[in-house]
């Protein structure tokens, strides 16, 4: 599926254009072309106005469709586009077209803050600012006025509210994240997106740029053949990954000091430098926000089964016979089955190639 091509003239532009045509032809007319000669002249103009502007449809659609998706289809053709990647004024079209496996969150249905978008306009109805969790909140407001700011298509007028706790939030509403196990919020990206200042990181766009340049320098044969994670042992979960990778030749899990100005860590976009990246779910049984980030390397991500789910994690496709996998999910939550897994990637390594392309191809960006 293309992307739409522009849309035609309205009639006041046409009007504009014809009544220019006419002062124009009038013009020759008194310069001394008359009867059948300025008529002719008129209708090669017009022939020469059609052509161009069917010119200027064809150069618009091959510059909105420099690929092509089925938005039913289960694989893409090719990588998304930086431009398209990057772009903030996608109409609703063009988001179906490079986005079709985000959609269905929105299908399923509160806060830190409560919004309101009315006649384009956004307007902060409640916000407390001195919880634990404010920064994340002016975050999250901050990327929904840059998507109503930036929308070159009317949104529809919507009263909402909110949650950017890790766990998500009560009721109905608009959540980071929600448990498969119930499922009631309608999801949004959550804080990352915009800004998390905590961990002293820059935003997703700021990540993805760095990203973008590890990635250039760095090809498949040449990233370390290890499973790597940093991060602090807060949850079983991920006390039970370092049991699974501890002496294991492809392992290298190790903890960060928080407390003592991140000893241990290594910056997102060096994470990239690494074939195989593990992601465990966080403090207190949360979702981890880091996910986003390892789905732009071009890597392969090993993940236990998650209990959290994100607006995008329905581009996942973890099923192992499928030609489009891009993703590889452990049944069970104690990394029983990481040592095999390993294993298998080690000796089939065009199968572990192919899933860090597809990832690539279907995650990173988008």
């Amino acid at each position: 599926m293309a992307y739409p091509p522009a849309a035609p003239l309205t009639d006041a532009e046409d009007d504009i254009q014809t009544e220019e045509g006419t002062v124009f032809l009038e013009r020759v007319a008194r310069s001394g072309i008359r009867g059948g000669g300025a008529r002719r002249l008129w209708e090669s103009l017009r022939l020469h106005y059609l052509f161009s502007a069917l010119l200027g449809l064809v150069l618009l659609s091959h510059i909105f469709a420099p690929h092509s998706f089925d938005v039913n289809a289960t694989d893409y053709s090719e990588a998304l586009p930086h431009a398209i990647a990057q772009s903030l004024s996608l109409t609703h079209a063009q988001c179906d077209v490079s986005f079709p496996k985000l959609w269905p969150q929105i299908e399923q249905r509160p806060g830190g803050a409560r919004v309101a978008i009315i006649d384009g306009q956004m307007f902060v109805k409640k916000y407390e600012p001195y919880t634990h969790s404010s920064t994340r909140t002016q975050a999250v407001l901050g990327g929904l006025y840059e998507a109503v700011t930036a929308s070159v298509e009317p949104m529809p007028d919507v009263d909402m509210t909110f949650h950017p706790q890790d766990k998500g939030g009560p009721g109905t509403g608009f959540s980071m994240t929600r448990s498969y196990l119930e499922g009631a919020a309608w999801l949004i990206p959550d804080f990352g997106f915009y800004s998390w200042p905590e961990p002293v990181t820059t935003g997703y766009k700021g990540v993805w740029r760095k990203i973008e340049r590890v990635e250039s320098e760095v090809t498949w044969e040449n990233k370390v053949p290890k499973l790597f994670w940093r991060g602090a042992f807060l949850a079983p979960i991920r006390d039970a990954l370092r049991k699974a990778a501890d002496r294991m030749p492809w392992g290298d899990i190790g903890g960060i000091e928080w407390g003592n100005k991140g000893k241990g860590s290594l910056p997102l976009w060096d994470h990239c430098r690494y074939k195989y990246l593990a992601h465990a779910e966080g403090f207190g049984g949360a979702y981890s926000g880091r996910l986003k980030y390892l789905l732009d390397c071009r890597s392969v991500i090993i993940a236990h089964e998650l209990h959290w789910d994100q607006h995008f994690h329905a581009a996942f496709d973890s099923n192992s016979s499928s030609p489009n996998q891009n993703i590889i999910i452990l049944k069970g939550k104690d990394w029983d089955e990481l040592g095999q897994t390993m294993t298998f990637l080690e000796e089939n390594p065009e199968r572990a190639e192919l899933i860090a392309a597809n990832a690539w191809r279907t995650l990173h960006g988008r």
